[in-house]
């Protein structure tokens, strides 16, 4: 589902930006977010390593959503595409990709 533009919050400068946007609003809603060191300043960390791994308090403990945090036009590494042609994660390069993968329905998406 494509959304408009207009219901960005804004743009956002870097992908490090977008993440700690995307991380604040999900743990408002209730959501338990974990940040690997990919996107966190100086760090490094092994490819393929989501950048965050989310869960609804709602689903059952073992189960984590794992989510790549990009730039609209940043490109995948081929550990990151093999994992999304498998399955194993998704990608998002807006707060409203976010919204949709996770079933959120739009008055939350929209409430800023």
């Amino acid at each position: 589902m494509k959304f408009p533009k207009s219901l960005e919050p804004r743009e956002f400068r870097d992908e490090h930006d977008l993440q700690g946007f995307i991380v604040g609003r999900l743990r408002h809603l209730g959501y338990v977010v974990e940040v690997s060191s990919s996107n966190v300043r100086g760090r490094r960390q092994h490819r393929g390593v989501s950048d965050l791994f989310v869960r609804c308090r709602d689903w059952p403990k073992a189960h984590w959503l794992h989510s790549e945090i990009k730039g609209a036009k940043t490109p995948l590494s081929v550990e990151q595409e093999e994992a999304y042609l498998m399955g194993n994660i998704v990608i998002w390069r807006s707060w409203l990709e976010a919204c949709t993968d996770l079933g959120l329905p739009i008055d939350e998406q929209t409430k800023f």
